[in-house]
């Protein structure tokens, strides 16, 4: 006598055993109105898949619409109340079982069958009689198929996650950062308005007061970044003035980095204060790139040295910036790399990184040269020009 599981006559999820519970196995639906039919095939899947029945296609629709949907199902085409191509296309109208892969098992051999089948999004057919060896190896490989899918969803899932945690810890560090930025700019206003300032004291004031608030803006471009590297950043042109800009911060940068005794130049080319050298961009964009490239270059260049920007109007505009020493061979491949630093001390590895990111997103370019006879590092800018 031919032992036969013991199928219930309504679908029924046994209660998981210790193992099950710690061992993850792929869930099977086999849906057939003859019991030989489920039985032959619980049989064959039992001891390596989690085997659910339903007799009949009301009872399959309920299980895969369920929280718990199987993995795969095997699902016979001539059925009472409901045949397999009528529950199949239930299933393609419904968000997620819909996604559940579907092999037909059926007596019918014409193809006009088949091929509604497969318009319904059928993955295999199996003939009846069924063939236990060949539907055995057709159901292992779809299955491991569909573990990869799985498998791949979820750690797709886990990332969007972690790009969610990380945007929320974003914005709660700019919120921190902003308060004491805040309090800063608000007494450096406060002694400006006060008067009874020396000329230096009052130069000092006013940088203090300028850097304060374009820190606040770049706390707030942190945001746009995160936009600008996940492709969901809007760019909106204005006309952002270059020189003044420049010379700005090469002022700032002269106060902070005064003990080094550098020279921190600024060359013209072909300029004149009547016809400003204007670019299409992004005015905080702009600020961050050309602070992060300054800052970069008067940290790495040595005592006492000179840190060039030359701004040279062409057909785009241009902005190079020159300074010692060269960077090092083995570091240039790497140089725009995100975290990339050059053994520097308190480095995040994201001033060049950014900086290009900045002047790609405002439709520019960044490229490194290096002059290695000179001792130089060359970083040339372009923006396009505010016609």
């Amino acid at each position: 006598m031919t032992h036969r599981p013991r199928l219930h006559s309504s679908p029924v999820i046994a209660e998981p055993t210790q193992e099950s519970k710690e061992e993850y196995r792929p869930t099977l639906l086999v849906v057939d109105d003859v019991p030989d039919n489920l039985a032959l095939i619980a049989g064959l899947f039992q001891d390596e898949y989690r085997i659910l029945a339903a007799r009949d296609g009301r009872r399959a629709l309920a299980i895969c619409t369920s929280e718990t949907p199987p993995d795969l199902l095997l699902l016979d085409v001539m059925m009472p109340n409901m045949d397999g191509f009528e529950l199949a296309q239930h299933l393609r109208s419904h968000p997620s079982a819909s996604r559940i892969p579907i092999i037909f098992i059926t007596a019918m051999s014409d193809p006009a069958a088949q091929l509604r089948g497969l318009e319904l999004g059928a993955v295999d057919f199996v003939s009846k009689p069924i063939d236990p060896k060949s539907l055995y190896l057709r159901v292992s490989n779809l299955l491991r198929l569909v573990e990869q899918r799985n498998a791949l969803q979820q750690e797709y899932d886990t990332m969007l996650e972690l790009e969610r945690l990380r945007e929320e810890a974003s914005c709660i560090s700019r919120h921190d950062l902003k308060a004491p930025l805040c309090n800063i700019l608000g007494l450096a206003r406060s002694l400006l308005d006060g008067g009874n300032l020396l000329p230096r004291q009052l130069q000092i004031l006013q940088s203090l007061e300028a850097d304060s608030q374009n820190l606040l803006g770049m706390i707030d471009m942190a945001g746009d970044i995160y936009k600008i590297e996940t492709g969901n950043f809007e760019f909106k042109p204005v006309a952002v003035e270059l020189l003044p800009l420049v010379r700005r911060l090469c002022e700032s940068a002269r106060l902070t980095y005064q003990a080094k005794k550098l020279t921190i130049e600024v060359v013209a080319e072909h300029t004149n204060e009547s016809t400003p050298v204007l670019a299409s961009g992004d005015e905080l964009l702009c600020f961050s790139l050309l602070n992060n490239l300054l800052k970069n270059a008067c940290e790495a260049a040595p005592e006492k040295s000179r840190v060039r920007l030359t701004l040279i109007p062409a057909e785009n505009i241009e902005l190079v910036m020159e300074n010692q020493p060269a960077v090092p061979v083995e570091f240039r491949s790497r140089f725009f790399e995100k975290y990339a630093s050059n053994g520097k001390s308190g480095g995040t590895g994201l001033g060049t990184y950014s900086a290009k990111l900045l002047a790609e997103a405002q439709k520019g370019s960044l490229e490194l040269e290096i002059d290695d006879e000179a001792n130089l590092t060359r970083l040339r800018l372009q923006l396009p020009p505010r016609n």
